[in-house]
């Protein structure tokens, strides 16, 4: 059963299975002389063995030698034919090694490649702008980083049955419209095998379709994703509900909105996405299961200056995920993420009884942390650090978010002010010795006056009376943000509003 009949509505490229043909190449052996005088570079490894080290000649179409001298060539070396002027190339079987970059930046346009040679090393044929054909061995095992980045005319490619890794960037930035791959297994743990959905980023495939997936042999009710297409706003409309939908390594783009709520059954883990830096935009609105059939956690980059990130009851926040269940289970640290801007719980609990903060040092983006606890909604803002002078005060300020729990209530105490009323009074701190900046302090109280107080808290007055004291500091201050915060400005107006 084809993945366009188990979901609607997308534009689907399921590459075909390669029809595997071998290739013979005639040995041609020369002598010391004859190879020079054609243009060959060399260098004797041993006694018996040779490497190409560059091609100089003038003929347009050429087949590497498999001997010299006597000697067996056995390796084309680093740059052997870059800048080449030769347009055609055949590799004969006693090749069993390519360097990198043995091809770069070279005219070829066609190269066929006898069995024997067992990778396809890094960078290999990256910039090879004029490359449209390339008949790869059945001996091929591994496709390696970038070998074929920017190879524009290279339209289709066949992938040996027998490849079991394609590498960060492969084929990115080339011109593949369609290719053939047999099914390489993802998820096993203990196993090498992988394949990068990134290998085929910014290609007329990442353009052109919603979703690349790949066949996965006896099984029908499976949707492996090896690539979700360029800026796409994806929503799973599963015919059958209980459907797999599988991730492979980094198949999410930046800028991609996915909407998996009708999905039971998902596995998708922090490889699964693009990048480990900034990450733009993946929605991850997913109703997770009572059977504990969802493998899931939220990678420390799914975040954006653009999204929220949900995370829903049932789920695991840990970068190392926890058994699913009724809580969301959160230890020490659970949340890591530079981007992470703001996080909707539902229901929280620790792993620990002991007080433990849920959000690591490096979350130097958060400003908005929201729960429900006992049936009310609190929301929580801190300045990010990327607007505070003092990056130190974001780390304090992140200590405020701690979970005591297994407490017979449930949650326990989620947010604890004391922490921003002890660094706004100035008490010691040996991280931050001289206290909040003028410039902090407002932004600190801002933001406490913005929150969303909790019975057990104290009176916000002190907060309230700093910014009436520096008022026209804080009006002048806040209209100097950057335009994506101009919340802090809207307070202001309405604060001096109620003051009138």
């Amino acid at each position: 059963m084809s993945d366009e009949k188990l979901i609607s509505g997308l534009s689907i490229y399921t590459p075909d299975i390669p029809i595997q043909r071998d290739l013979h190449i005639s040995n041609i052996a020369l002598t010391k002389h004859e190879a020079i005088a054609q243009g060959w570079h060399f260098r004797y490894k041993s006694r018996r063995r040779i490497r190409i080290t560059r091609y100089s000649g003038s003929a347009e179409s050429v087949v590497v030698p498999s001997s010299i001298d006597g000697c067996v060539v056995n390796e084309l070396g680093r740059n052997a034919f870059q800048q080449a002027k030769v347009r055609n190339v055949s590799i004969p079987c006693s090749i069993k090694k390519l360097s990198e970059k043995c091809f770069s930046c070279s005219l070829v346009e066609n190269i066929l490649i006898a069995n024997g040679i067992g990778e396809i090393p890094d960078k290999a044929f990256c910039d090879c702008r004029q490359l449209r054909y390339i008949h790869l061995p059945r001996t091929i095992v591994r496709i390696g980083n970038e070998a074929f980045i920017n190879c524009n005319s290279l339209w289709h490619i066949e992938i040996p049955v027998h490849c079991r890794s394609i590498g960060e960037k492969a084929f990115n930035s080339s011109g593949l419209r369609s290719f053939a791959i047999s099914r390489i297994l993802p998820f096993e743990k203990g196993s090498v095998p992988y394949i990068e959905g990134q290998a085929f980023f910014n290609t007329p495939l990442f353009n052109k379709y919603d979703m690349v997936t790949l066949r996965v042999p006896f099984i029908y009710n499976c949707i492996d994703v090896l690539m979700i297409g360029n800026q796409k706003t994806i929503t799973f409309s599963l015919k059958y509900p209980d459907t797999n939908v599988r991730f492979e390594n980094r198949s999410i783009p930046t800028r991609t909105k996915l909407d998996l709520s009708r999905c039971k059954n998902i596995q998708i883990s922090s490889n699964s996405f693009e990048e480990k830096g900034v990450y733009f935009s993946v929605d991850t609105h997913i109703k997770f299961c009572d059977d504990n059939t969802v493998r899931y956690d939220i990678p420390s980059y799914a975040a954006s200056e653009n999204l929220d990130v949900y995370v829903y009851n049932g789920s695991d926040v840990s970068i190392k995920p926890s058994e699913l269940g009724e809580y969301i289970y959160v230890n020490r640290f659970s949340i890591k993420s530079r981007s992470l801007r703001a996080v909707h719980f539902a229901n929280l609990r620790a792993v620990t009884d002991e007080q433990t903060e849920v959000f690591h040092p490096d979350c130097d983006s958060l400003h908005g942390v929201i729960w429900t606890e006992n049936g009310k909604t609190y929301r929580k803002l801190i300045p990010p650090g990327q607007i505070l002078q003092n990056q130190d005060v974001h780390e304090v300020l992140l200590e405020a978010f701690v979970l005591r729990g297994n407490t017979d209530s449930g949650n326990g105490v989620f947010f604890d002010r004391s922490v921003i009323d002890d660094l706004f009074r100035n008490y010691p701190n040996e991280r931050i010795p001289g206290g909040l900046c003028k410039r902090d302090r407002v932004l600190v109280a801002i933001d406490v006056l913005r929150s969303t107080p909790k019975p057990d808290e104290e009176s916000t007055a002190m907060y309230r009376d700093y910014l009436e004291h520096n008022k026209h500091y804080a009006r002048f201050f806040t209209e100097k943000l950057p335009p994506e915060w101009r919340q802090y400005i809207v307070f202001m107006e309405g604060f001096f509003a109620a003051e009138r």
